[in-house]
């Protein structure tokens, strides 16, 4: 079902919209990529807590961009 995927999908990005807001502090670099990757045009930068950590904020139809990993893959050669 093409709608429910869609719900699905939406839900997704939003849950990570608000993930990547309240982790920018803590991890500016990585969150400002994955805030870029949701295809989100504001600067995560300008985002305010709490008025930006609403559900549903995330404009239906955003397109996302290609994704690319946050973080370096650990060889476990390197453990």
């Amino acid at each position: 079902n093409i709608s429910k995927l869609k719900t699905v999908i939406y839900n997704l990005c939003e849950g990570l919209r608000l993930l990547t807001i309240v982790t920018y502090p803590i991890m500016p670099v990585a969150m400002e990529k994955l805030w870029i990757q949701l295809g989100i045009k504001e600067k995560i930068s300008s985002c305010k807590i709490p008025q930006d950590l609403k559900w549903g904020l995330l404009k239906p139809g955003t397109k996302i961009c290609k994704i690319y990993p946050l973080f370096p893959r650990i060889e476990k050669q390197k453990l």
